[in-house]
């Protein structure tokens, strides 16, 4: 689905579902997989696969307040999760913060691309000097940059 579909099938939806919509647009299996197979470092894939992880975590965040623990247990309920319980917190604890940097700025790109072009905004002149590296609509988070002239 190329941007512009994207863009228009999101502001027809609640911001939920919206981000429901681009997390399965930009996190397919294939993807996901492809990834973890350039950034694995010394990691392995037995019986939990990294795309399973990565929902897992994801439903831990968006359905489950946070809490890993209610989304593993649910997936193995559902048959997502063939591993037991600490199987999916030793997968967990083994993710390289390598594969976690690659998979931010990787999986970044593409979310920056349906981003709707009015709420992309420039800082104001007064922050010269930072660089804005987070912008939602409650917060905004800005990394110094120092500008020598």
């Amino acid at each position: 689905m190329d941007a512009a579909s994207v863009q228009e099938v999101i502001s027809a939806l609640p911001l939920a579902e919206a981000t429901c919509c681009l997390s399965r647009e930009i996190m397919d299996d294939q993807r996901l997989t492809e990834l973890f197979n350039k950034h694995r470092g010394r990691a392995d894939e037995k019986v939990i696969t990294f795309p399973v992880m990565v929902r897992m975590i994801g439903d831990a965040l968006l359905q489950e307040g946070g809490t890993a623990h209610r989304a593993f247990a649910r997936a193995r309920e559902e048959g997502d999760l063939d591993a037991s319980m600490v199987a999916a917190y030793g997968k967990l604890a083994r993710i390289s913060i390598n594969l976690s940097m690659a998979f931010l700025a990787d999986r970044t790109e593409p979310l920056l691309a349906m981003f709707p072009k009015q709420a992309r905004r420039k800082s104001q002149p007064c922050l010269k000097g930072f660089q804005t590296i987070i912008l939602d609509g409650k917060h905004s988070r800005t990394n110094y940059r120092a500008q020598f002239v």
